[in-house]
């Protein structure tokens, strides 16, 4: 059976009414405090407000039906840095550069959508992200939903 931790909330005191609705309120704010400071130190991790990224040349906001997120955005999620949007018109190279704190240690290859078919996107550590291969070599889209781990 696991531990239990003591926090050292307060306890009502005996079984005489005057004192019970008095510790019974002192246990509730010490409860109420203790929740307070958990909430309090996981708040940067449950920050996921994504950040918009600037297109590198000859790419542009996909903009189309279906409610897609017309541009590039990332954000960090944890142990991973989210990059997600569809956007269009580029061809190999650059598309976007990941702000520094939104960069992973080592560069990866990832997959992505292009036109209905296979593409290739590098993410660098330098923070670039590059359309390495794909066919159309410029598509008429290019959606990206990728996890990068950090």
């Amino acid at each position: 059976m696991p531990e239990t931790i003591n926090r050292g909330y307060p306890t009502p005191a005996g079984t005489v009414p005057p004192h019970g609705p008095l510790a019974f309120t002192e246990l509730a704010d010490a409860i109420d405090a203790d929740v307070q400071s958990v909430a309090d130190d996981l708040a940067p991790l449950l920050d996921l407000t994504w950040t918009a990224l600037t297109l590198g040349s000859g790419w542009s906001a996909y903009t189309g039906a279906g409610g897609y997120y017309s541009g590039l955005r990332a954000r960090d999620a944890g142990a991973a840095i989210q990059v997600n949007g569809m956007i269009k018109s580029g061809n190999v190279g650059t598309i976007a550069t990941l702000p520094v704190g939104l960069r992973p240690s080592h560069s990866v290859l990832m997959p992505a959508d292009t036109s209905g078919t296979l593409a290739t996107v590098k993410v660098n550590s330098s923070g670039a992200i590059e359309y390495v291969s794909g066919s159309p070599s410029t598509p008429d889209y290019l959606a990206l939903n990728i996890s990068v781990p950090k």
